[in-house]
């Protein structure tokens, strides 16, 4: 006997996404979602900039400034930043990827004006003093240490330089421990534009910056959602490690 059971239409119709784009006078495009069910906001800042665009002798930058922003601002120490983002519980983080930069910052919907300062200044405003670009490239030599001695960043790694050799996409996210020890001073960001949209590491100012910003825009209805945090892998985009881990 065979019986036939009815599906329920309301589990298999997709939800349709309320994601919104818009653009500001500046150019900034701005991508938001509503989540009805949410009481939290995800904000973050994508930078259209990642290890591909590095030359090879400056391999690695991208990372490393993704860490130097987070030594202060011209407004904020990193302590400050600390005590801020603790203040409303919050959770800043950044990472880096070969073809993007991203900071974001995770808070409760009532604290989004909080968050959206301690986001924008964080970006735009990074000091990259130089006792603190000495004291960064310890820290990236020995988080290159820690992942040679980890068999499946190991790995990926080797894949990757073998599979894009020669190509700026075969070189490690981290640089490696000649090139970052040799990083230039002082450290800034320009941007090629017209024909070739690639995006360069370089010294010495200005820089132009290229941002996509994305949150959830999520009224007040509870629950709120409890989701279990994403596993790494070795093809993810470094991250930054703890603060405890400096």
């Amino acid at each position: 006997m065979s019986v036939v059971l009815a599906e329920n239409s309301a589990l298999t119709t997709p939800h349709a996404r309320d994601i919104r784009t818009t653009t500001l006078p500046n150019g900034l495009l701005v991508l938001t979602e509503a989540m009805p069910h949410m009481r939290s906001v995800s904000m973050g800042v994508w930078i259209d900039s990642g290890s591909r665009d590095e030359a090879p002798e400056v391999n690695g930058i991208s990372h490393f400034l993704e860490h130097m922003v987070f030594k202060g601002t011209t407004t904020r120490s990193a302590q400050q930043f600390a005590r801020e983002v603790d203040a409303i519980g919050g959770n800043l983080d950044a990472f880096t990827g070969k073809e993007t930069v991203c900071f974001n910052i995770k808070v409760l919907d009532e604290n989004v004006p909080a968050a959206l300062d301690l986001l924008t200044d964080l970006v735009l405003h990074p000091t990259f003093a130089p006792d603190d670009i000495a004291k960064e490239q310890g820290v990236i030599l020995e988080e290159i240490k820690m992942d040679e001695d980890n068999p499946d960043y190991l790995v990926h790694e080797l894949f990757t330089q073998n599979f894009w050799k020669g190509d700026a996409l075969g070189r490690p996210i981290l640089g490696t421990a000649q090139t970052v020890s040799a990083l230039p001073r002082p450290l800034c960001w320009t941007s090629t534009r017209g024909a070739s949209p690639r995006r360069t590491w370089s010294s010495p100012p200005p820089a132009t910056w290229s941002m996509t910003a994305l949150w959830s825009r999520s009224p007040r209805p509870s629950p709120r959602s409890r989701r279990p945090p994403a596993r790494s892998s070795p093809a993810a985009p470094r991250r930054r490690p703890s603060p405890t881990s400096r």
